[in-house]
């Protein structure tokens, strides 16, 4: 494997043989004295020729030592950005989920509110309801007094009949006494009565009226009261009637409000263990994120540590200037000396058509000028690539920070409250 650099000596030192050999035809057999001298110099410049083309084979050995390293670096920085693009793709996902729970909270968070007005609204209904229980109760209070009152009163009316049995009893003992008397007081002197106001003395019938008018209003106002007293009764045993119903139907409403306010502390119970959840939940996704984070750092590092690597020029050997100095005075004697040794060998041989020419040497010294090593190219475009990506990148987190900033800002006071103290929850969505 041939350099462009010694193909190119090469082709020099060919036109210098035959330009060499030209003048060794023109000048004779005048060359044959510096015979030794010109072998002696041959000699060095092949030695020295011998040393540049190992030095040359080294260098190419190390160039391609480095272009390996070069495709291994590469081949590295494809499996990285590989890496790093399902990485991102994975918080891309993440970052959607987190959207979802987000919204998912703010459902949340609407329906709590309503549960909220909706406990407020149970809360009052409630304390209006105890006021009337209360009330209601110093009613029934009022009510029970009543009823202890007409229970002594039914006692009475129960004691009624006997005082009418007595009653009739004394009636008809009154008429046995009338009667009685009536037959003694046959014969008893009218005179001894008492004299009516007109002077006339009054007889036994009208003691006998007298009495049973007397008797007769008396039952009269007793039968008054008995009715007064049955009418009482009925009017509070209707009330009674009222009352208990009315205590039925208040019963009813209380069960069903203690059943509506275990069902709404039911409901906040769950609420609260589902947020918990769900807080936790964004602190795990969180947590995943700054990891995340984390790794595209480290990633970050790591590439561009190779890039550093990638963009290093390579150290090149460089002959020190005196063997450059006597090379191009070899070269320059060897311009000189080889037509003596052309001329010598004509003249040997006796026959110039015949004479065989020098092989040319295939390895002479390096030319200055040189195209750039392919490591540098293949750096340079590897450096403007990663710088096209790290832009890339850098655009992208710029707009994922704005969009996390949007989203905390529309993120609730109290989640943000509970995301800067670090109480998260994991959360299942609760279905009403």
């Amino acid at each position: 494997m041939t350099s462009p650099q010694q193909a190119h000596s090469g082709a020099s030192y060919r036109s210098s043989q035959h330009s060499s050999h030209a003048s060794s035809s023109s000048n004779g057999g005048a060359g044959v004295v510096v015979l030794g001298e010109g072998d002696r110099s041959s000699q060095a410049i092949h030695d020295h020729l011998r040393e540049q083309l190992s030095t040359k084979d080294a260098e190419i050995a190390r160039l391609r030592t480095q272009m390996q390293q070069l495709q291994n670096n590469a081949s590295q920085h494809t499996d990285l950005t590989s890496q790093l693009q399902s990485r991102t793709s994975d918080y891309h996902l993440e970052h959607d989920r987190l959207v979802r729970e987000q919204t998912r909270v703010k459902t949340l968070e609407e329906q709590f509110k309503q549960l909220q007005e909706k406990h407020a609204k149970v809360s009052t209904e409630n304390a209006q309801l105890r006021k009337q229980v209360g009330q209601q109760s110093a009613y029934i209070e009022s009510l029970s007094r009543e009823l202890n009152q007409l229970r002594r009163q039914t006692t009475h009316e129960h004691e009624l009949p006997e005082l009418r049995n007595q009653v009739e009893k004394l009636k008809a003992q009154n008429e046995q006494l009338s009667q009685r008397l009536l037959q003694k007081n046959k014969h008893v002197d009218m005179k001894a009565l008492p004299p009516l106001p007109d002077g006339t003395v009054p007889s036994f019938e009208d003691l006998e009226a007298v009495t049973m008018a007397r008797l007769e209003q008396e039952n009269a106002r007793l039968s008054a009261k008995v009715h007064e007293l049955e009418e009482h009764v009925r009017r509070a045993y209707e009330q009674r009637q009222a009352v208990v119903k009315q205590l039925e139907d208040e019963q009813k409403i209380t069960t069903k409000l203690s059943k509506e306010t275990e069902t709404i502390g039911e409901y906040i119970a769950l609420y609260q263990r589902q947020k918990q959840t769900m807080l936790n939940t964004l602190a795990s996704k969180d947590a995943f994120i700054q990891q995340l984070r984390e790794a595209n750092a480290h990633m970050r590092e790591q590439l561009a540590l190779y890039d550093i690597v990638d963009t290093q020029p390579p150290v090149e050997e460089q002959a020190p200037p005196s063997a450059l100095n006597t090379d191009n005075s070899a070269h320059s004697k060897d311009r000189g000396r080889g037509a003596n040794k052309e001329s010598l060998s004509v003249a040997q041989s006796g026959d110039g058509s015949n004479a065989q020419q020098p092989e040319p040497h295939r390895h002479h010294a390096p030319v200055s000028s040189s195209p750039p090593p392919p490591h540098r190219q293949l750096s340079s475009a590897a450096a403007s690539a990663q710088q096209q990506q790290q832009q890339q990148q850098r655009q992208q987190q710029q707009q994922q920070q704005q969009q996390q900033q949007r989203q905390r800002a529309r993120v609730p006071e109290w989640v943000q409250a509970a995301t800067s103290h670090g109480y998260y929850a994991k959360f299942s969505v609760m279905s009403l």
